[in-house]
Parts: C-alpha cells; structure tokens; sequence
C-alpha cells in the first residue's frame, strides 16, 4: 500500500505504472518487491484494507460535511451495447454539470470542513444521488451540505432522525428558509467539495476506472483519497 499511494502521489496512474516507477527508482526502498502480476494481484486484495484505512485516518472530525456526485464514465456512451465490464453495475446517466449523457457508475464524495476526503460511494449512472445518504447515518453528525440535487423532504427527515441535518440549495421556485448570510456561508462551504472533486479528477484520474470490477475500482479509489489527503498533509515537490 504504501508503493500505492507513493506512486499516486507521484503521478503514476495504473498498477503498471506505479509497479515500473517504483521498481526502477525505488528499488533500493523494497527489495523484496515481486514480479508485476503479483503485486497488481496484491492491489486488489487490499481494496477493502484500504477503504477502511481511509476511515481510521481521516475519520469524520467535525459537525459540517460536504455531499456531491460526479460521473465515472466506462466507455463511450454509443459503445455501452458492446461493454464487457461493470454488467449489472453500470447504466446511463445524466450529469447535471456537463449537461450531457454518459455510461458509467456515479461516485459520491463525502468531504468534511477541511476539504478531507472522509468516504466515497459509488452507485450506477442511472441511480439517484440520495440514496447515498443513509450509508452516512451510522459515521457522520450534524450539518451535511448538498446541492439541489439533494432535495427530499422525506430524506431530510430521515436523516434528522439520524442526528444529520441535511441542507441543500433553493430551487428558484422554492422559499429561502434561511437568512441571506447563512445561505451565504453555506454556498461557500459547499463549494468546498467542488474544488476537491475538479483536483481529484485533474491530478488523479479519478473519472477513469481502469478496472474491470466494482471491488477493485474501490479500493483503485480508496487509494487515490488517500493519496489526496496525504497530498494536503505533506505535498511532494
């Protein structure tokens, strides 16, 4: 794991590639490294560890979260007929942002107010971002900032009976039921996880799978948070 995330950290994007950088430059780091199929075989093994050491490192912290999706596209969205990976797992969606169609899985992000990446889910193309929410009753509390997309009053209602207060943006049809600063400041953190989607994707590749099953592209991006939040702690140069 810890070749993992050196070489995420480093700008290597696939097992292949982190396995030939570490091996040509690190060498003398892990002698004991083994052959390229074995340690992409060991990556996929340990995508659970990592998940959970993704919880146990940066465990939620605080009483305000930030809760946004982006799109994972497998393949183009005219070739989903012909798509061997993900069956059952993936379907077509609709990003909001780019106003566009595509093939893939969803994944939510789930960031507290520090801009650390505390959890990640990932759903179909097709599925609604809310029901990413009640996997967060039993880790998080207080205030979970969303966008429009969000807005349920039977799930906000839920949640509340969770200890989470579940707050999202007006559509313009709707009432402002909080005052101007609030909504203010509220905007403002929300924002938040915007900039850490656009770094994660930009820097790490995170809206390419790279895998060909639902297991090992969590754990790909367990690895790729960490790799991020330890980027925040002490950036390499």
């Amino acid at each position: 794991m810890t070749i993992e995330i050196l070489g995420e950290m480093c700008g290597m994007r696939t097992d292949k590639q982190i396995y030939w950088y570490v091996r040509t430059h690190w060498r003398h780091f892990f002698p004991a490294i083994p052959c390229h199929q074995t340690f992409a075989r060991h990556c996929k093994a340990l995508s659970v560890v990592k998940q959970k050491i993704l919880a146990e490192m940066f465990p939620p912290s605080d009483d305000l979260h930030v809760i946004d999706g982006f799109p994972i596209p497998i393949c183009k969205l005219a070739r989903r007929k012909r798509c061997r990976i993900f069956q059952g797992e993936a379907a077509v969606g609709y990003c909001a942002a780019k106003r566009e169609y595509f093939y893939g899985l969803r994944g939510i992000l789930i960031v507290n107010s520090k801009g650390r990446i505390i959890s990640f889910v990932a759903l179909p193309g097709n599925a609604d971002e809310r029901e990413a929410v009640p996997w967060l009753y039993d880790t998080i509390t207080g205030w979970l900032l969303a966008d429009k997309g969000f807005i349920s009053s039977e799930r906000a209602e839920d949640a509340g009976k969770h200890f989470i207060k579940l707050v999202t943006s007006v559509r313009k049809n709707m009432r402002q039921t909080m005052s101007y600063e609030l909504a203010t400041a509220v905007m403002r953190a929300r924002h938040e996880i915007e900039t850490v989607i656009s770094r994660l994707s930009r820097c790490f590749d995170a809206q390419t799978t790279r895998t060909r099953s639902i297991f090992a592209m969590l754990g790909r991006m367990a690895r790729k948070c960490l790799a991020y939040n330890l980027s925040l702690a002490c950036p390499i140069t």
